[in-house]
């Protein structure tokens, strides 16, 4: 039997926008990563995720944000400011009026021997609707190869309904990611049932991959 592999969601959307040709490769970096210890120093976006969380969580001004650049590895610093600032355009065109953030629920999907930790990092009220936001980073610092658009996030946006949904029984809700670097704030449109089969397609694969490398 096939030992269970434990992955984080981002390491999941990584596999579903790289082109097929690139898929293998990109699952034995995410082995080799799995089969490291985790230790804060490797976690690149970790301080701009969890600052992100914390001005939205305490009600902060966005100058915490941007002294957060004088306080990381210069060799990071500009990925860091780009991000900010991609933040920061975003926070201006969806949050400037009167907003309520929250803490997302967070659970794992499973399929076969595959778990995925699915966990967006911010839950805003706006307008009375609920959205669930998963920061993506991924795009300051890897190959071209790697594009998050809202047609090729319509996997990962099931990915999270189907984990979640249960939780925001009732309510308006809208799982979305958020292209950090670029301010851009991504909702997909998803038919339940094909998305339902893509998903389970894709998970397949990726244990296939992960089994024979």
């Amino acid at each position: 039997m096939s030992s269970e592999i434990k992955i984080s969601m981002t390491s999941f959307t990584d596999f579903s926008l790289t082109t097929d040709s690139r898929k293998l490769n990109k699952v034995r970096e995410i082995k080799n990563r799995a089969r490291s210890t985790y230790t804060p120093a490797t976690d690149y976006w970790k301080q701009l995720r969890e600052e992100i969380v914390n001005i939205n969580k305490n009600k902060l001004s966005l100058e915490h944000l941007k002294n957060l650049s004088n306080t990381i590895d210069p060799k990071k610093r500009s990925n860091y400011i780009k991000a900010i600032n991609g933040y920061i355009k975003f926070f201006k065109k969806y949050l400037k009026d009167d907003f309520t953030f929250f803490a997302p629920k967070k659970d794992l999907w499973n399929y076969d021997t595959l778990s995925i930790n699915v966990n967006p990092e911010l839950g805003f009220v706006i307008d009375k609707k609920l959205y669930l936001i998963k920061l993506y980073f991924k795009e300051a610092t890897t190959s071209a190869e790697i594009i998050l658009n809202k047609t090729r996030a319509e996997e990962i946006a099931y990915l999270m309904w189907t984990t979640l949904s249960d939780f925001y029984k009732n309510k308006n809700v809208s799982m979305c990611f958020l292209n950090v670097s670029k301010g851009q704030l991504v909702i997909p449109e998803f038919d339940k049932n094909d998305q339902k089969i893509v998903l389970s397609v894709s998970a397949k694969s990726f244990i296939n991959y992960w089994n024979q490398c």
